[in-house]
């Protein structure tokens, strides 16, 4: 299997040196960033040109190249291949699917968390998955709704079917991701209602073969991208986030190494993990899957939106909603599991 180990290594420190790297009083010694960690050296990706398409690398393993996607779109084919075995693919609904190598990555750190809010933590993913390139959007839900015979069902404040979809709560994207599982032959995820993971999925999702809500660690792996930037693509927000205004329609700002549009920014995003301020404390380092319960009795969601500021757009920031809430400028992306 393809391990990608990101540039940024984790390393423990003392108290003194935190206080000093942060200029804040810490209770317990943490992990923090350094830009000099490898590449798994003996299975190792290189970038493609972007126009043959051609793997100059002389490992052995049995990368496809993954560059298949032909639209017009500000994501088409940037050069960069994520070092995934297997290739991108388009859903029945409509969204292009992105394939994610497994590997391991710091999360929570560097520029991503530009203010130290969080503890930074190494997180290995050990198995790949298929991200969708940019958020649902109201054309894709039409799409499920459509086929559920409530046709006209697409929230968002702006309207147009290349917004993102917004206003849905964390059930109804369960019932989203069930639906387009069952449009394909996949087993779902999900329990009927929405409320929650089926019961054999409950302490592991990534062991689901249908489409999902991302977990936490996988949403910010993928929003990483391998690279060290306060957002996702760049530490320059404006060239990759939409903030302080209205959302815009998909990857309509530059992607990220990994050609995944929007993960900073637009509409924030429902993960599938319970919200728990210290779960960082509790975090197992291999498929870390959130916590079982959340005291606030919310789920998380990720990545800022067009109607808050770059604070919320940062690769590391956290925020949570109850799941039923269907707040102006949330919406979602789903996953899917290469098992």
């Amino acid at each position: 299997m393809f391990i990608l180990t990101t540039n940024i290594a984790c390393l423990w420190i003392t108290d003194a040196e935190i206080d000093a790297k942060v200029g804040q009083d810490q209770a317990d010694a943490c992990f923090v960033c350094d830009t000099a960690s490898t590449q798994d050296s003996a299975d190792t990706a290189s970038p493609d040109s972007g126009s043959g398409d051609t793997d100059t690398d002389t490992d052995s393993d049995t990368d496809v190249d993954s560059d298949t996607d032909t639209d017009s779109d500000t994501a088409g084919d940037t050069g960069i291949d994520t070092g995934a075995s297997f290739v991108d693919y388009v859903t029945v609904y409509g969204s292009t699917m992105v394939a994610i190598p497994a590997g391991t990555f710091c999360m929570g750190c560097g520029k991503g968390d530009p203010d130290g809010a969080y503890i930074d933590h190494e997180v290995t993913l050990t198995h790949g998955f298929w991200i969708a390139q940019s958020e649902t959007t109201s054309a894709e839900w039409a799409a499920w709704t459509s086929a559920a015979g409530n046709p006209n069902t697409a929230p968002s404040a702006y309207g147009g079917s290349g917004l993102p979809v917004e206003q849905v709560n964390w059930y109804e994207t369960a019932q989203y991701a069930n639906a387009l599982s069952t449009a394909e032959g996949i087993t779902p995820c999900y329990l009927a209602s929405g409320s929650d993971l089926a019961p054999a999925y409950l302490s592991d999702p990534y062991s689901c073969p249908g489409y999902r809500l991302p977990t936490e660690a996988e949403w910010e792996y993928a929003a990483r991208a391998g690279e060290d930037t306060e957002y996702a693509g760049s530490d320059d927000a404006s060239s990759v986030a939409w903030t302080s205004g209205t959302e815009q329609a998909e990857c309509s700002l530059v992607p990220n190494a990994w050609r995944l549009c929007d993960m900073s920014g637009n509409v924030w995003e429902w993960v599938n993990d319970w919200y728990e301020d210290d779960y960082y404390n509790l975090s197992p380092i291999n498929d870390p899957s959130g916590p079982t319960s959340s005291e606030i009795l919310s789920r998380s969601d990720r990545g800022g939106s067009a109607e808050y500021n770059v604070l919320g757009a940062t690769v590391a920031h956290r925020d949570s909603n109850l799941p039923s809430a269907r707040s102006r400028g949330l919406g979602f992306r789903l996953v899917r599991s290469d098992l």
